[in-house]
């Protein structure tokens, strides 16, 4: 069975010495096959999100977990 990643999910990552979250919805209406590929889609929005707002990754950066809301 095919996940919908069209959830909604709270982030928690670690950056610049500080612990943060954000939430994510996919726009794409993307549909995967398993968790890993919802944990890439995940990466890649913070990591975009993040070089775009401060330019680079800082060295401490680490995405510390995701959270899928319950609605």
């Amino acid at each position: 069975m095919a996940i919908k990643f069209d959830d909604e999910y709270e982030v928690f990552y670690h950056a610049n010495g500080q612990d943060e979250s954000y939430f994510i919805q996919s726009s794409k209406g993307l549909n995967v096959l398993d968790e890993s590929e919802i944990a890439n889609e995940i990466a890649d929005d913070v990591t975009n999100r993040f070089k775009k707002e401060y330019g680079e990754l800082p060295d401490d950066f680490e995405i510390k977990s995701v959270r899928k809301i319950i609605k």
